[in-house]
């Protein structure tokens, strides 16, 4: 999976992405129609999100094209 590729190579501050692809499938797609994110789950993939920029961003300037 990309997800673990990318823990692999970049380390584990990628590592809430996986959960965060999960649960957005998980709503997209529901398998129960009253699925819903709730107001804590947005505040913690929220946070998520920003931890992943954050080393996404200090990260680019030592990548490559290829």
């Amino acid at each position: 999976m990309v997800d673990e590729a990318v823990r692999a190579q970049f380390g584990d501050k990628f590592r809430p992405f996986r959960a965060l692809r999960i649960r957005r499938n998980e709503l997209e797609y529901p398998a129960m129609p009253d699925d819903a994110a709730t107001w804590d789950e947005v505040k913690e993939a929220l946070a998520d999100a920003a931890q992943i920029l954050t080393a996404v961003e200090k990260l680019l300037p030592h990548l490559g094209l290829f």
